[in-house]
């Protein structure tokens, strides 16, 4: 009985976690620009980075999507979303952390952002 008590808890609070939907429950943490052709290989360079920002047994998954203005990376814990990457079409790269993902280590999909933004970094256009 006890055990189902605590899944109930623990599904519960995953459907009442905040989403990206909640503009106060986010901060961006870093921005940048690449060339727009290079947006597609960013993406992909942060779904490579996410992968590998969390030691094999931590319960983190990461997926992609794409949408109507550009291409989506996040991290969830669970059904949690932690993190996410915005690569838009234009070049734009944003990268957004849920105000839950402070119980859980980021710090991975920080460095993936950092080290993806240096390699397909666009200079500023003035």
């Amino acid at each position: 009985m006890r055990r189902c008590a605590w899944m109930f808890v623990v599904m519960l609070g995953g459907c009442a976690a905040p989403g990206r939907e909640s503009a106060h429950s986010t901060m961006v943490v870093r921005e940048g620009t690449v060339a727009p052709a290079d947006a597609g290989v960013m993406a992909d360079c942060l779904m490579d980075g996410f992968g590998h920002a969390h030691w094999m047994m931590t319960n983190t998954r990461v997926a992609q999507q794409r949408r109507s203005d550009g291409l989506r990376v996040e991290t969830y814990t669970g059904n949690t979303l932690l993190i996410s990457a915005d690569v838009f079409d234009d070049g734009r790269v944003a990268l957004t952390e849920m105000s839950n993902a402070k119980l859980v280590n980021t710090s991975g999909e920080r460095e993936a952002f950092a080290a993806c933004l240096a390699h397909f970094r666009s200079p500023p256009i003035h």
